[in-house]
Parts: structure tokens; sequence; C-alpha cells
């Protein structure tokens, strides 16, 4: 069991023809997202630059409408349904924000 465990992981971090890392860790042991988008490792049109831009955009309408609004001195909406929503958003192949409030108040509030 052992050693099925360590060749699942073998094959996982390790190219078998060239028995170099698949992912290598940066200096602080992080990913680093711009090599592995260019070596082929990341390939999500839901990141694509265009894709995160409109999740900028819905980000911005959505913190703005619903950011800073307080409950007894609480947060009335949690930045995790806000982000949660602009995900889910842009995952649903959507091209722009129009509609994103109405869309986060029938499923998020």
């Amino acid at each position: 069991m052992v050693v099925q465990k360590y060749f699942k992981k073998m094959l996982i971090l390790t190219d078998m023809d060239s028995n170099k890392p698949k992912i290598q860790l940066s200096f602080d042991g992080c990913y680093n997202y711009k090599k592995l988008k260019d070596e082929g490792f990341i390939d999500d049109w839901r990141y694509s630059p265009e894709k995160m831009k409109l999740r900028e955009q819905v980000l911005a309408i959505l913190l703005k409408k619903f950011g800073g609004e307080l409950e007894n001195s609480v947060p009335k909406y949690s930045n995790q349904s806000i982000f949660e929503c602009a995900h889910d958003w842009v995952s649903q192949g959507n091209i722009n924000g129009n509609g994103i409030v109405k869309y986060y108040e029938a499923y998020y509030q």
C-alpha cells in the first residue's frame, strides 16, 4: 500500500521521459502561475486574460454594492459569497457584468 501511494505520487510529480518534476516550486513555495500556464499545465478558459478582466469588473461591482454594508457592526454580506458569485458568473460563460447584482440578490443573498 505504501509503495502504491509513493508510485502514484511519483507519477504525478515527475515526467517519466525526462525524470524532471512536472511542477517546480518557486523559492517561496508557491506555484508560479505564469510558468505553469506557459508550460501548458493550466489551460482553463475561465482563467484566460479576458475572463480575469471580467472577474475583476464583476468583483468591483459586487464589492461596491454589497462589500461595505454593515449590520450590527458585522458585514451584512460575506466576502466569500461575493467571490463565489463572481467565480460562478464567469464560469457560466457570461461576457459582461450586466445582471450581476440581480444574480447575487437571487442566489447569494
